[in-house]
């Protein structure tokens, strides 16, 4: 049984009816419906697994046969039990021409069906908790009404909670439309099928409701194909708390796949995959980056910006994720558990235990996404850099807070991001701001020496250089020291060899910095490792040029070590190359992994046919999932990336940037190759977009990471692709402001009016698409006269006519974060 971790206690009321009394007295009769008895099992079954307390009845774990008093006062006792709800219903419904839909139930008579039936719409009150004033104090109730026509009842019960009537914590899955009779038995085992196995990963809690109804619409057509459930909500944001993800491990997103594995294992997980464990290493100068950060946290200065920066693949990463991980007794334990006391990670944990850090990372974020991101974590709200400041300034933090931003350089807008908002952040009392970026972002300031950081870690500076631990770290690789399950040749070699093949990778991954300087790059200590130790023999250490066999790069050992996978190695790639091209934090699994790599593979000519959802996935993340990194998305949704960004470039194709300026062809075949491939990106996301009932994009039905970031993807393929998007007035309405209105160019001769009405109605945008809808209708009436019509989102209400003074303004100032002199 999976138990959520919200504590919540969960109800299941599963009833049906098979045998109909008064069958004769219905003008077309009605038949006995034999399968009802197992698909109430069944549905019992499925949701028992997931924790759900199943209402007993005479039969077994479900009510058989009610009349429609008992399953009324079976409603209402189930709303007072328990704070999260699910009411599972099956049998004959009947719409009669001119009348509302009816639940039948066991002693329903054709001649009184409004006193011996039920209306959907009664439901909404059998639901309500005694004494309860207020919404909040609702119970949470899914209602699943899988009966002949249930979707005419699915569309009067919204209507009824839109209208405050009974409980408005109410959503409802009906199982066919009003215009489609459901197949016995068969949505109940959709329904069960679905929830074994959902396509995300261990980050998120719950599964989404528009992915659980896609995999329950695709087992309906393998069967019936004109058998269709629909979900419809009431009022209720975000993922609702229904259906616990089975496979969900708290506080491990932002590590690999392996370690979460791992971390899982340790909570008591079942085994699946390959053994995995942690490998973090450290005696000298990495000893040294975690005391100094350590100290300048536990200092009393009250505010501050430290800096953790160096070569790509030095470690900036695991180093600051040491702060987050070992503050959080929770995230602390896996770590430390296959730790010594003389490691890195069981040194580390004296010095940061018990301190108030909160992680972040930047990679893909503007300002303005940060900064809610941030304010979340402050128990604040704030919309824009400005906003969180002068948040800050009226009401001061009254206990320290210590941020860790990492990956600062791979963010959308560095240098915004630190001068309007880390920079000023880290100069509020109460505030410190921990921050990972390579050093070219610090050269602007370092010019002048005005770069105000408190605390400077280099990874490449002789301070925090540590041989050992880098030669340490890829010998613990080659013997797989934290994985037991995993073979490796060099179990069985002589510890001198062992040793000499270490000391070989240590040094290749060993490089001269422009400044004179030595960079150790663990990522490539890491790929070297993982490749050699995949080879059938260990080297002959004492032959001749040995070492110059090794990878010489972060490229050809990644390819070297990919080539273990075999005939599943080009599937593997493709799904590697997806998640490379994804933005922000990662590329959400569900129904966007597998098309997104389907259509790179056809844009550069390679098979397609290697990719097969979900299995591949699946052997994905267990076989290679130390190369990918779940975290949570949009939506608080699992996403995945690669691992590290100098990897992610090579899946790309992208050119180290050193060679960009030097060579003008380089630049301008990238260029050419990645618009290509956004394009096709942006083709492959808007199929994923479900067809309304008028066969236009149903863009409320549209996955989250499409809202934040698809506006980027058809910005980079192209002016064509994305004056496309958003000139359709239904997409404008549901995506991300703080995403979309900085690819809005007022001066742009195409999409100037656009871009002026957009942001006109700019600071009124929020997560309701039918008030956003109004509002931009507004704002196009004021800027051009002429409001779109939209073609699937029914505005809150409609501008005829609008009267405003003319306005060519292009930019708007919402207010500063330093001084105005």
């Amino acid at each position: 049984m999976t138990i959520p971790h919200d504590g919540l206690r969960r109800v299941l009321l599963a009833a049906g009816t098979a045998t109909y009394r008064h069958a004769d007295t219905f003008a077309d009769g009605l038949e006995n419906l034999d399968g009802v008895p197992e698909a109430l099992q069944t549905v019992v079954g499925a949701l028992a697994e997931l924790g759900y307390e199943p209402e007993p009845g005479p039969d077994g774990p479900f009510l058989l046969n009610p009349d429609v008093q008992v399953l009324e006062e079976a409603l209402h006792a189930a709303a007072q039990k328990a704070q999260v709800a699910i009411v599972y219903y099956t049998g004959h419904g009947l719409k009669p021409d001119r009348h509302p839909y009816y639940v039948l139930t066991a002693d329903s008579t054709g001649s009184n069906l409004k006193r011996t039936a039920l209306e959907p719409r009664d439901l909404l009150i059998h639901l309500l908790p005694d004494e309860q004033e207020n919404a909040s104090g609702h119970p949470q109730v899914l209602v699943i009404l899988d009966c002949c026509y249930s979707g005419a009842g699915g569309t009067e019960v919204l209507r009824d909670s839109l209208q405050d009537l009974g409980n408005p914590n109410v959503w409802v899955l009906a199982s066919a439309s009003h215009l489609q009779e459901a197949q016995q038995g068969l949505f109940a085992r959709a329904f069960a099928d679905a929830l074994r196995s959902p396509k995300i990963g261990h980050s998120t809690e719950f599964v989404p409701f528009d992915l659980f109804l896609g995999e329950v619409n695709s087992a309906l057509a393998l069967h019936r194909p004109d058998q269709q459930a629909r979900l419809i909500r009431g009022a209720i944001t975000g993922i609702a708390p229904f259906l616990p993800n089975r496979k969900h491990v708290p506080a491990v997103a932002g590590l690999t796949v392996e370690e979460q594995v791992w971390v899982a294992r340790l909570r008591g997980a079942p085994e699946e995959g390959r053994e995995t464990g942690f490998y973090v290493t450290g005696t000298t100068g990495r000893v040294r980056a975690v005391e100094d950060i350590a100290t300048w946290m536990r200092s009393p200065d009250d505010h501050g910006l430290g800096v953790v920066t160096g070569s790509p693949g030095t470690g900036k990463s695991t180093l600051l994720a040491l702060p987050v991980l070992l503050s959080d007794p929770d995230r602390a334990a896996p770590l430390l558990a296959d730790s010594s006391p003389d490691s890195l990670p069981g040194r580390a944990a004296g010095l940061l235990a018990g301190l108030p850090v909160t992680g972040l990372y930047a990679r893909g974020m503007d300002p303005y996404q940060a900064t809610k991101t941030i304010a979340a974590h402050l128990g604040r709200q704030a919309k824009s850099p400005a906003d969180l400041i002068d948040s800050i300034d009226k009401r001061p933090e009254t206990t320290a807070r210590i941020l860790v931003v990492d990956a600062i350089d791979e963010s959308v807008d560095p240098k915004p991001l630190m001068d309007t908002l880390l920079l000023p952040l880290a100069g509020r009392p109460g505030v410190k701001v921990l921050i990972g970026t390579r050093r070219h972002l610090l050269r602007p300031y370092d010019a002048d020496n005005t770069f105000p950081a408190d605390l400077l870690v280099d990874l490449d500076a002789e301070r925090y250089r540590d041989p050992q631990a880098l030669t340490g770290y890829a010998q613990e690789l080659l013997l797989a020291a934290h994985e037991p399950g995993v073979p490796t040749p060099y179990r069985d070699a002589p510890k001198e060899v062992t040793a000499a093949v270490a000391q070989a990778i240590a040094a290749r991954a060993t490089a001269t910095t422009s400044g004179g300087g030595q960079a150790e790059s663990f990522l490539l200590a890491q790929l070297l490792a993982l490749a050699v130790r995949n080879r059938e023999q260990v080297p002959d250490t004492a032959a001749p040029g040995w070492a110059d066999r090794l990878p010489t790069d972060v490229g050809a050992a990644f390819d070297e070590d990919l080539s273990r996978l075999g005939s599943r190695e080009a599937g593997a790639r493709a799904l590697l190359t997806a998640l490379a091209w994804a933005q922000g934090s990662g590329l959400p699994w569900e129904n966007i992994w597998v098309p997104v790599a389907r259509a790179l593979a056809a844009e550069d000519g390679r098979e397609t046919e290697a990719i097969d959802d979900p299995d591949d996935v699946r052997w994905l993340l267990e076989n290679a999932g130390g190369y990918i990194v779940e975290d949570l998305g949009p939506g608080r949704r699992s996403v995945f990336r690669p691992f590290h960004e100098l990897l992610a470039a090579h899946l790309r194709g992208e050119p180290a940037r050193d060679r960009l300026p030097a060579v003008p062809a380089t630049v301008t075949a990238w260029q050419a190759h990645n618009q290509r491939s956004q394009a096709a990106i942006t083709r492959a996301l808007l199929e994923t977009v479900p067809a309304g009932p008028s066969g236009h994009r149903d863009w409320e039905l549209a996955h989250p990471y499409l809202r934040t970031y698809l506006a980027r993807h058809a910005h980079a393929a192209g002016p064509e692709t994305f004056a496309g998007l958003v000139t359709d007035p239904d997409y404008l309405a549901v995506a991300d402001p703080d995403t979309l209105t900085a690819l809005l160019i007022p001066t742009d001769p195409v999409l100037g009016e656009t871009a002026r009405a957009y942001r006109r109605a700019r600071p009124l945008l929020g997560n309701n698409p039918g008030q956003n809808a109004a509002y931009l209708q507004e704002a196009f009436a004021a800027e051009a006269g002429h409001p779109p019509q939209t073609q699937g989102i029914r505005p809150r209400y409609r501008t005829l006519m609008t009267r405003t003074r003319r306005d060519d303004s292009l930019l708007s100032l919402t207010g500063h974060v330093r001084s105005v002199g």
